[in-house]
């Protein structure tokens, strides 16, 4: 294969590389609006059922563990199954 040829082949593949990249970067950006129009539109169902676990449990603070200020969070204490349950019963 000629030097010529090969550049050009090299730039194809590079090109390809970058169509891959804007894709993925498309697809991320579909997928992060979807779910954060999921979360908007059960927001009011996902805060009663949180209340209600907050009341039931005696839960005196519950953060967000995606929230930039929690600096700790115990693994052992994560409701998301509950709140994903309860979530589910209200369908």
């Amino acid at each position: 294969m000629s030097d010529e040829k090969r550049e050009g082949e090299k730039r194809k593949i590079l090109e390809k590389q970058q169509d891959i990249k804007y894709v993925a970067s498309k697809l991320q950006q579909v997928r992060d609006e979807f779910l954060e129009n999921i979360l908007q539109s059960r927001a009011a169902d996902t805060q009663k059922v949180l209340e209600g676990l907050v009341r039931e449990q005696g839960i005196g603070l519950l953060l967000n563990a995606r929230a930039p200020a929690v600096m700790h969070a115990e693994a052992t204490i994560d409701l998301s199954d509950q709140v994903t349950e309860r979530l589910n019963a209200i369908k």
